[in-house]
């Protein structure tokens, strides 16, 4: 899922929205999935130095194309100040689902920023290297488990109309698209209604990293 600088404001940079209150997890603790080896952490807080060593390596093993499809623009994000604006997290508001793989390397991430206290935007990315490989979509089941969780209504998103693959994943996820959004399409997810129709559990995302059914094609 992407964003386009120029038709809205960066992810890191929307609305600044307290966080939920009721977070149970440590913030980065780390959770087992049931994926094999890989493993999700959400982080909440501002990223450590550690951290953000990780983040530019996972955007130094993502091909510019995969990065321009998430960003909707070229960036240049050897440049710190760069790398700091799409991804910092230290406004309160956003948070980073990562995933990790068996060397412990992020192979994907999703940025969520909250735009009211019940409603956030989410753009997600993954390893350009792994694509394919299913992380996509634990990441997004992850994220709407956590979201379910904390009782938010609705999750959206921006996708560029050219990452056809992307927005079948949303299709598949249960995201309807609901207008354009100049060369972007964005997409929405009522949780309110998942919730009803689908049972989706709100466990915390280390015993539940997806939601109750398998949502068809």
């Amino acid at each position: 899922m992407s964003h386009v600088h120029h038709e809205r404001p960066p992810l890191a940079a929307s609305v600044r929205i307290p966080p939920p209150a009721d977070r149970s997890e440590p913030e980065g603790a780390w959770h087992n999935s049931d994926a094999g080896k890989d493993r999700t952490i959400v982080l909440t807080h501002p990223l450590s130095e550690h951290e953000w060593a990780m983040i530019r390596a996972f955007v130094g093993k993502t091909d510019r194309e995969d990065l321009r499809l998430r960003f909707g623009q070229s960036l240049d994000f050897a440049d710190a100040a760069t790398l700091k604006r799409f991804f910092d997290i230290g406004s309160g508001a956003g948070e980073l689902v990562c995933m990790s793989d068996e060397a412990g390397d992020i192979s994907g991430i999703l940025h969520r920023v909250l735009t009211s206290p019940s409603e956030a935007e989410i753009a997600l990315i993954v390893r350009s290297d792994v694509k394919r490989t299913g992380i996509g979509e634990k990441l997004l089941r992850a994220a709407l488990s956590r979201a379910a969780e904390e009782r938010l209504r609705i999750l959206r998103a921006l996708v560029l109309r050219e990452n056809a693959a992307m927005l079948r994943l949303a299709r598949k996820i249960g995201f309807v698209a609901r207008k354009p959004a100049g060369f972007s399409v964005e997409v929405e997810l009522d949780l309110r209604q998942d919730l009803r129709q689908d049972g989706i559990s709100a466990e915390p995302c280390g015993r539940q990293l997806g939601i109750a059914r398998q949502i068809a094609n």
